[in-house]
């Protein structure tokens, strides 16, 4: 004869035998609590320390105020606009070096006799 595994049969007693003595008082926590090394509570407490250490290291992590970007927004565009500027002159004294040249060098050619 088999019996599946889920068999009302392997139960010794009913439900109502196995509630007839139970002691509901100490039923939410029936187990001693454990004791606890000193080692345990170190860890425990140390890394709670961390947890807060790290969560004020990174609340205190912000970014630059708004004035302090738009300050550095503004002096990055003086900057380019003085690039910019020194380039065009910079590439106005060469356009005018480059006419220069050619004109000294068809000057200086000599026309054949």
């Amino acid at each position: 004869m088999t019996t599946a595994p889920y068999s009302v049969s392997r139960f010794k007693r009913t439900a109502g035998e196995a509630f007839k003595d139970a002691d509901y008082a100490t039923a939410w926590w029936p187990h001693e609590p454990e004791p606890v090394s000193l080692w345990d509570a170190i860890c425990y407490w140390a890394a709670v320390v961390l947890c807060v250490l790290a969560f004020f290291m990174f609340s205190g992590c912000t970014g630059p105020s708004d004035m302090d970007a738009e300050a550095a927004t503004a002096d990055n565009i003086q900057d380019a606009i003085e690039a910019a500027r020194l380039e065009a002159a910079n590439a106005h004294i060469a356009a005018h070096r480059q006419a220069r040249n050619e004109f000294f060098y068809i000057a200086t050619i000599q026309e054949p006799k």
